[in-house]
């Protein structure tokens, strides 16, 4: 039934774009665990590398629906009660929105080499249609961040004092966010088997981080280039020497 639903998207929307060489890099993490500090960290190491030829993009779901509630009055006044009880927005507007920003993107730079995704593929159906639209496959990372209860919960008293005026702001928001993703999971999990999955426990003081998600990344990156590479040179092995 997922899988139905899902094509039945693909012919409706006529998503036609295809990204056989693009590698995607998909970051699921309870709220506050740290995904937008690495993504962050990312998106400055890759300064050079953009100017040295590499396109390298970044999707922030959570920035894509803030920054439509502002432009689009019948968008807000759909889903801001959503987002403000901390529920997820609709699986076909979610997939829509996704395929948008990648056609903007392809647009901005041409196709992209690299692609780093925050926050999409959080139910089956969105994961069913990364994986008939060729976005999990083994070219492909899926990083889940972990973080104690506490721990998120500090740094969401941080972000509330730095952004007070962002939407899933109250505590009881936060609640339902963190809990969502410590529900789901392990379910979503199971789905992520042909592609590269790796799993961290982020520790209070953020150390873990720097010293092991980062690299990570960087190391997606990396791969990247020597795909690039291997395009232009096909006798090149089919990844970069460990």
């Amino acid at each position: 039934m997922i899988g139905r639903r899902s094509s039945n998207l693909n012919q409706k929307k006529g998503f036609a774009l295809q990204f056989p060489n693009t590698r995607f890099v998909l970051l699921l993490s309870a709220t506050c665990a740290g995904k937008g500090f690495t993504l962050n960290l990312t998106e400055k190491a890759v300064t050079l590398l953009r100017a040295n030829g590499l396109k390298v993009a970044f999707i922030s779901f959570g920035q894509m629906i803030r920054d439509r509630m502002k432009t689009d009055s019948e968008f807000k006044t759909l889903y801001k009660p959503t987002v403000e009880r901390g529920d997820l927005l609709p699986d076909d507007v979610c997939i829509e929105m996704f395929e948008n920003r990648l056609n903007q993107i392809v647009i901005e730079m041409g196709m992209p080499h690299i692609v780093f995704v925050d926050g999409f593929c959080r139910t089956e159906i969105q994961i069913e249609h990364a994986i008939e639209r060729g976005y999990l496959e083994d070219k492909d990372s899926v990083i889940i961040l972990n973080a104690a209860f506490e721990t998120c919960l500090s740094r969401f008293g941080h972000r509330k004092k730095m952004s007070p005026d962002r939407l899933e702001s109250e505590v009881g928001t936060f609640r339902k966010r963190y809990h969502l993703h410590t529900d789901t999971i392990p379910r979503l999990r199971a789905m992520f088997k042909d592609c590269n999955a790796h799993e961290y426990e982020i520790d209070a003081d953020g150390e873990s981080i720097p010293t092991d998600v980062f690299p990570q990344f960087i190391g997606c990156v990396i791969d990247a280039i020597w795909l690039r590479h291997r395009l232009l040179q096909p006798g090149l092995p089919t990844h970069a020497v460990d």
